[in-house]
C-alpha cells in the first residue's frame, strides 16, 4: 500500500474510534471529559507508533513485534483455510487435555492465542501494517 493510503486508514480508525470511546464515554454518565478521553487515546496510539520504530529498528526482538509476525502467518491462515484459522487449539482428543497445565495445552497461552488472532483479523483491514495496527 501506499504511505498516503497508510495515513488515510490510521486516520480513519482515529477518528472513528474516537468517536466510539465518546459515545461509550455520553452513555455511562460520562465519567471521563469527553476532550481528555480522546487526547489519552491520541497519545497511546502516539506511543505505540514511537515504541513500534524504536524497536523496529534499535533492539532484536521485542514482545508486540512478535506478535504481529506470528499475527502475519495467522492471517495467511485465514485468507487460505478459515475452518483452520478459527478451529486451532481448540482439538481435545483426550478429555484429559482440556485441564492440562502443560506448555503446549491450549489454554495455556490462551491470551496471547487470542491476541494474535484479533491482530490477524485487523490485519485483513489494516493491509499487515503494523502501525495501522497499533
Amino acid at each position: 500500500m501506499h504511505i498516503i493510503l497508510y495515513i488515510a486508514v490510521g486516520t480513519v480508525y482515529i477518528v472513528g474510534f474516537s468517536f466510539l470511546f465518546l459515545w461509550l464515554n455520553r452513555n455511562t454518565g460520562k465519567p471521563v471529559a469527553g476532550n481528555w478521553l480522546v487526547v489519552a487515546f491520541v497519545a497511546k496510539v502516539i506511543a505505540g507508533f514511537a515504541y513500534g520504530y524504536v524497536y523496529a529498528n534499535y533492539f532484536p526482538v521485542s514482545d508486540s513485534w512478535v506478535y504481529f509476525e506470528e499475527s502475519l502467518k495467522e492471517y495467511h491462515v485465514l485468507l487460505n483455510s478459515p475452518t483452520d484459522f478459527f478451529s486451532t487449539g481448540l482439538q481435545f482428543n483426550d478429555p484429559a487435555n482440556l485441564f492440562s497445565t502443560a506448555d503446549n495445552a491450549a489454554w495455556s497461552n490462551a491470551g496471547e492465542n487470542i491476541l494474535i488472532k484479533l491482530l490477524a483479523i485487523f490485519n485483513l483491514v489494516s493491509g499487515s501494517n503494523y502501525y495501522i495496527d497499533v
